[in-house]
């Protein structure tokens, strides 16, 4: 089953390449002996523009678990398209699927087994990149290596069969937009050493924002190119551009419908799954009660012990209290009545009839009360309402 807490799976970068910034530090005693409090002021941040808006999302638990199964199912049929041929040609075109698992965010799913084929490719890659002159292969291959951390070459064996005789990247690359843009991403994985990459970056801006601006290419490809000089991958929170590469997948000519099926479901059970953390976090405030006045504290502690004493005495079927829960959201509605209350008085608003009408038939407490009256009859409200 998928694992809740392996939902993110790109590695930490390291290239031996580039050297740790080294700064000495020194040593003062304190004048006084003392700690002294520090005056550092902290920015006060505004409230999330969210809201409470997660609480009243839906999350259908039904529809996860249907998606996880579909999910299950389709895991083997991809896990044996990775570990199928051992040749050196079908090593390079999974390496170039271990891209699309990445980029359409399903990476996370094949952990174990894309770190064995890129072990066994590393071993020969030499071979696997002797004579290939695709751009977008070799550019995809590099992009893949350096994302997980093997440190391979960028020099005479890599992007230096893509320059001309005078020193510079050719010109006709510029027909392989794809390729471009896939240089374009790999340029942004190099160490300080890598000064080709440099020089890629700089080639692959200046061409890939003329591609967009003149319109020569398809629609997907254009918005593809745009969405890379705005924010490359190897920057972008992964689903975001998850998001964005699934509708370019989805636009390529030549696409694997089984995989771009995969894709959506895959990340439609991430939201659904991330929606409900969401609503557990924003109702998760443990320290909110010690920010209330002190007067407030002695009540909310008051009513939140009651509800929870009638929720432990009404767990079992015949337990002393009944629909501890419906009260409780009874409660709430009284109690939001007494904030609009309060809040037509803070700024004094007068209601129209209708808006006082509404508010004030929930603040007379009536729900409230007749709930309250059921909680209490306990095993007797249960056998009238059988």
């Amino acid at each position: 089953m998928i694992s809740a807490c392996k939902l993110f799976s790109l590695p930490l970068i390291s290239f031996p390449g580039k050297s740790p910034k080294l700064f000495p530090l020194k040593a003062f005693p304190s004048q006084t002996g003392e700690v002294q409090e520090s005056e550092r002021l902290f920015k006060k941040l505004p409230p999330s523009k969210w809201g409470d808006h997660f609480l009243s999302a839906h999350v259908d638990a039904s529809e996860m678990d249907t998606l996880e199964r579909e999910i299950e199912a389709v895991k083997p049929v991809v896990s044996g398209m990775i570990m199928s041929s051992q040749c050196l040609e079908s090593t390079k075109k999974k390496i170039l699927m271990i891209y699309l698992l990445v980029s359409l965010g399903l990476m996370y799913l094949f952990e174990d087994e894309i770190e064995e084929c890129l072990k066994e490719g590393f071993g020969k890659i030499e071979d696997m990149l002797a004579g290939e002159n695709d751009l977008y292969t070799v550019s995809t291959i590099f992009w893949v290596f350096r994302t997980y951390g093997y440190n391979i070459s960028s020099g005479t064996d890599v992007f230096e069969r893509f320059k001309g005789g005078n020193g510079n990247f050719k010109e006709c690359l510029i027909e392989d937009a794809k390729g471009m843009v896939s240089l374009y991403e790999a340029a942004h994985l190099g160490t300080t050493a890598d000064y080709i990459l440099d020089e890629a970056l700089s080639f692959t801006t200046i061409k890939l924002e003329s591609l967009a601006e003149t319109g020569a290419i398809s629609c997907h490809i254009s918005t593809r190119i745009r969405n890379a000089l705005c924010m490359p991958q190897h920057f972008n929170a992964e689903m975001v551009f998850t998001r964005e590469y699934i509708s370019f997948y989805e636009q390529e000519e030549y696409h694997n419908k089984m995989l771009l099926k995969f894709a959506k479901l895959n990340f439609k059970f991430l939201q659904l799954n991330w929606i409900q953390e969401l609503k557990t976090f924003t109702k998760w405030a443990p320290d909110c009660a010690d920010s209330l006045p002190e007067y407030m504290k002695t009540v909310f502690k008051f009513a939140w012990n009651v509800f929870k004493e009638c929720e432990s005495e009404g767990i079992s079927e015949e337990g002393l209290s009944f629909n501890v829960q419906g009260l409780l959201e009874e409660f709430k509605i009284y109690l939001r009545a007494n904030l609009c209350f309060a809040e037509w008085a803070h700024t004094d608003v007068v209601p129209t009839f209708d808006e006082y009408l509404e508010i004030g038939g929930v603040e007379v407490s009536m729900q409230v009360s007749i709930a309250g009256s059921l909680l209490g009859l306990g095993k007797t409200a249960r056998e009238v309402l059988k």
